[in-house]
């Protein structure tokens, strides 16, 4: 009995931290930089990706107002309203697996990337 305590007192602590770890630690603006770096150099060079209202939520998840896409000077794609939830066992491997949901245009889009370079996005209408 003591040690099932024992156990279920340590398995919250570890969820408190880590919850407190993503609000405190990991600044929004980082995270932010990020993402526009990684999308510029997955697309190329001359490429510019602009993030607006970037919101952490609970559990690893993040909600974006608006992400834009210019690539010489062009506007190629605009997304807007998109939900990403981080998966803990792919950061827990090294990679980052993101699961998300957003606007194009006149349709929706679901999407997942669960390796560099590899992800499935889908429009939905």
């Amino acid at each position: 009995m003591r040690r099932s305590l024992i156990l279920l007192y340590s398995s919250a602590a570890f969820i408190v931290f880590t919850i407190l770890i993503w609000y405190i630690s990991v600044p929004t603006d980082l995270i932010k930089e990020k993402i526009e770096q990684t999308i510029s150099r997955s697309i190329g060079a001359n490429t510019g990706v602009k993030i607006t209202g970037l919101k952490k939520g609970l559990f690893f998840s993040m909600h974006i107002d608006d992400l834009a896409i210019d690539q010489r000077g062009a506007h190629i794609i605009n997304a807007s309203d998109i939900a990403v939830q981080m998966n803990l066992l792919y950061l827990y491997k090294g990679n980052i697996g993101l699961d998300l949901n957003g606007n194009i245009g006149g349709g929706h889009i679901n999407g997942n990337f669960k390796e560099a370079g590899k992800g499935v996005i889908k429009q939905r209408e």
